[in-house]
């Protein structure tokens, strides 16, 4: 029931003459690859981890999504500072805290690769 009173609020709530759910919408699709990028990540750590098999086969694809993604999110922020009508500041926060939560989760996933197993030590 939350989940649809929220999905409610952007349904209904304006931000700028729009529904919040059309303000925030260019950001949708770059969320998507995201989470498909962390995904890949979160297997390919597993594959290394629990098998102590290669992963480039998940991991090539993953810094291709990531790469790709993390760019179009700056050229997003890049052309929201650029705007005529001044910058869409949910868009901007939204965008950065996606960028930021994608770094702080491949920094771990780089700390865990790199630990040694309990096995091994």
């Amino acid at each position: 029931m939350r989940a649809v009173g929220g999905a409610m609020v952007f349904l209904f709530v304006e931000g700028g003459g729009k529904p919040t759910w059309a303000v925030i919408w260019p950001v949708f699709g770059a969320a998507n690859q995201l989470v498909a990028a962390l995904a890949l990540l979160a297997i390919g750590v597993w594959v290394k981890k629990a098998f102590n098999r290669s992963n480039s086969f998940l991991m090539a694809p993953m810094w291709f999504m990531m790469i790709t993604t993390l760019a179009a999110l700056v050229l997003l922020i890049r052309d929201q500072f650029l705007a005529v009508a001044g910058p869409n500041i949910l868009l901007v926060v939204i965008s950065v805290l996606l960028m930021v939560l994608a770094v702080l989760v491949v920094r771990e996933a780089v700390k865990v690769l790199r630990k040694p197993k309990a096995s091994d030590v």
